[in-house]
């Protein structure tokens, strides 16, 4: 494994264990930051993925798949607006599905708790960039995501900007890894 990756996850890790100290209104405030950050860096998004779809073009990539890369101000609403409904979701760490008590007096619980760390390959689609982060860190969980290489640049400026917003509200940024 190269060492800067290795070095990476070992950040990452240790950021992710104190994950769960969040409270839901700390995780909701992160949140509703995060799609107000997307909307003000709407011009810096749109400058960084326009250089994808040039590098889409001029690799011969079809027209669907310009289309699911490409970002439009309507779409970095809509996708600062499903951020916003992220936050509104309950919280689903903690939540009890089932309690039984037996007769010998031992009571079980099935309670929801985060996984940990979630990695996820994806296509090209910057969106799936910010819900993934989102959908993580709203269930307490740490992400690390490869997106095409076609969206390198929107993928990263969109990355940098959460990063920005977690450690705005002392969060550590090495949560969410983009590889």
């Amino acid at each position: 494994m190269h060492e800067t990756i290795k070095h990476k996850l070992v950040k990452h890790k240790g950021a992710v264990q104190n994950l769960q100290a969040l409270s839901s209104k700390q995780k909701q405030a992160v949140l509703f930051t995060y799609a107000l950050a997307l909307q003000t860096n709407q011009k810096q998004i749109l400058a960084e993925n326009e250089k994808d779809i040039a590098y889409a073009k001029k690799t011969g990539c079809d027209e669907a798949f310009i289309n699911r890369l490409m970002l439009t101000t309507k779409k970095i609403i809509d996708i600062a607006n499903d951020v916003k409904n992220i936050a509104t979701f309950e919280d689903p760490v903690g939540r009890l599905f089932e309690q039984k008590k037996l007769s010998n007096g031992i009571v079980f619980k099935k309670v929801a708790v985060p996984f940990g760390s979630i990695c996820i390959f994806y296509e090209s689609r910057p969106d799936v960039t910010v819900n993934v982060a989102a959908l993580c860190l709203k269930s307490s969980n740490g992400a690390i995501l490869r997106g095409g290489s076609e969206s390198i640049n929107s993928n990263k400026m969109l990355i940098r900007i959460f990063h920005e917003v977690l450690v705005g509200h002392g969060i550590s940024p090495h949560i969410t890894m983009f590889i």
